[in-house]
């Protein structure tokens, strides 16, 4: 398997809105993803309507409403647009673009105009539900009105020389972008974040000194939070330190000062790595999924401050390119007392975990 993998938020995305909205309304909320890859993925799903026969009282309904004005998606939620219109095509039944005039009426130009620069088209799609996303920003590109990223280059203020030293909130902060954040289109940088993550996006914000606004993803409400900035000078820094675009096969230990290890291992730890206690034996668990090379420096780093094992790195499973690196009991809770002494920023969730398990003044190395 090449390419990214798929991460649960992105599956979870695609499984909410698959049957709900086209392809090119989903990879507005999936833009490292393209159209192909939104189909293959949604295939693998089991979402498509593959050997799911029509059944009579669907054809009638469909035959009954899909020349008409009052036809609508929402009509049939088990199946995908694609399919809907394939089987109208089957019975002869006219698209309803055929029925449907595509001119836009005064009452949509005007709330376009007043609402467009607050809710953007994603927002306004939910107020005009016959006009699709793509649809609504080329009307606004249209009648010159802004799109939401000129907007915002203008209406927020970024600090961007917050990446251009070393210290431990910048570095945990490569961190966690190298496990849970994108660069996409060159520019543009993202974090999405579990809603109850939130405060760790809170601390995002002060540390770039932005008004960026934190927003949750309109098809999980309440569950993901993301802050989504423009930045050609931050983004560059990044890369120039080994976090590129489509990383999930080129990740590299960034080259940073020694003392900053821990912050950055850190960051990705909340990212991409997981605390937990065994039922068995109420013991401390830790895991870090990612690059084969990151996670090799990762072990490196830790035999360096005096964990002596045999571990190594490994493939998550046969079918995967992920690798994942584990450890277990004092193991483990070495990785916590080495993760959070003198640590100033974690994501709180995750050190309640291995709260218990630290001793910091007895900070041992063990055979």
């Amino acid at each position: 398997m090449r390419g990214k993998l798929w991460t649960e938020n992105e599956n979870e995305i695609l499984k909410n809105n698959y049957r709900k909205k086209s392809t090119k309304e989903i990879h507005e909320y999936l833009q490292t993803r393209t159209l192909l890859a939104i189909r293959m993925q949604a295939f693998k799903l089991g979402l498509q309507d593959i050997d799911k026969k029509w059944t009579e009282k669907e054809k009638e309904l469909l035959k009954k409403y899909y020349e008409t004005e009052s036809f609508s998606w929402n009509l049939f939620p088990e199946r995908t647009r694609q399919s809907i219109i394939s089987q109208a095509s089957k019975l002869r039944l006219k698209k309803i673009r055929a029925k449907c005039s595509n001119e836009w009426k005064t009452h949509e130009i005007n709330l376009l105009k007043d609402k467009y620069r607050v809710t953007g088209a994603i927002g306004l799609a939910k107020i005009l539900s016959t006009r699709t996303v793509p649809a609504i920003k080329h009307k606004a590109r249209e009648l010159g009105i802004q799109t939401d990223r000129s907007i915002s280059q203008k209406k927020y203020t970024i600090d961007e020389t917050c990446f251009d030293n070393f210290n431990q909130h910048s570095v945990y902060f490569m961190g966690l972008i190298a496990a849970d954040g994108c660069i996409f289109n060159n520019n543009n940088l993202r974090i999405s974040l579990w809603e109850k993550d939130i405060g760790i996006l809170y601390r995002f914000q002060d540390f770039l000194h932005t008004n960026v606004p934190i927003r949750y993803l309109p098809t999980i409400p309440n569950q993901m939070a993301s802050i989504g900035l423009t930045s050609t000078k931050i983004a560059e820094r990044l890369k120039k330190l080994g976090i590129t675009e489509r990383k999930v096969h080129s990740l590299k230990y960034p080259n940073i000062p020694k003392k900053y290890d821990r912050d950055f291992i850190r960051g990705l730890s909340d990212g991409d790595g997981s605390f937990f206690i065994s039922n068995s034996y109420r013991s401390l668990h830790w895991n870090l999924t990612g690059t084969e090379s990151i996670l090799n420096s990762v072990l490196l780093k830790f035999k360096e401050n005096g964990l002596k094992t045999h571990t190594t790195v490994c493939k998550s499973s046969p079918s995967k390119t992920s690798y994942s690196l584990i450890f277990y009991a004092r193991k483990a809770e070495f990785v916590a007392r080495y993760l959070y002494m003198d640590a100033t920023i974690y994501l709180p969730r995750k050190f309640k975990v291995a709260e218990p398990f630290l001793n910091l003044n007895q900070f041992d190395l063990f055979d």
